[in-house]
């Protein structure tokens, strides 16, 4: 049971750790900048949010292994970097964040990527806590990927390891309810860290301040 937990606590950090920042310098680049085929794109990202995802399980299984990286922690997260609803979030919110700061900084002299890590990282920690929840939940609670690409008991994720204390002819409700309070932890500790960001994150989503 504690590689279990171990399995779902590694792929779920680490995912989410990446995600978050990926979804930051995307919203970033949308809300800031000016390119060709800008509107076209964050169009598709944001059509992405329509795609269930049982429709996405064979076409990511079948790219899983054809690179041959089935039953692994990178089939497990490299899939999951990335999400339009993140993207969509995080421009929300750098958007209501005033150009002429950025404008300032960077005639002092400063880079993009020191403007990013330096101003736009610290005016947007709402939306941070907030994306870093939901995905951490998302993330925390997937059943059907891990299922589907993971093969040996020890790469198991906890997800699946609670679905196996029901068989067909009777189910283990002690094993069950005492493993789902040890999952429910995890997910109160990220929540009781990140609530106050994350209560102010869903109240100026999308406004401007």
């Amino acid at each position: 049971f504690l590689r279990f937990l171990f399995n779902s606590v590694l792929v779920t950090v680490i995912s989410t750790i990446i995600l978050v920042f990926i979804c930051a310098l995307a919203g970033f680049v949308f809300a800031k900048f000016n390119f060709t085929g800008k509107k076209i794109l964050y169009s598709l990202i944001l059509l992405t949010m329509m795609i269930v995802d049982e429709v996405l399980v064979l076409p990511l299984f079948m790219m899983i292994t054809e690179v041959q990286l089935n039953n692994t922690y990178t089939a497990l997260i490299l899939p999951f970097l990335a999400t339009g609803f993140g993207v969509f979030l995080m421009r929300q919110f750098i958007t209501s964040i005033p150009s002429e700061l950025i404008e300032a900084a960077t005639i002092d002299g400063a880079s993009y990527l020191k403007i990013f890590t330096r101003i736009i990282i610290p005016l947007v920690k709402p939306a941070l806590s907030s994306l870093t929840i939901f995905n951490f939940i998302w993330m925390w609670n997937m059943l059907m990927w891990p299922v589907v690409v993971v093969d040996s008991e020890s790469m198991m994720t906890l997800q699946i390891a609670m679905s196996r204390f029901t068989s067909m002819y009777m189910t283990r409700y002690d094993l069950t309810m005492a493993a789902a309070t040890v999952a429910t932890i995890p997910v109160l500790i990220v929540y009781i860290v990140l609530q106050k960001n994350f209560v102010k994150g869903i109240a100026l989503t999308g406004l401007k301040q």
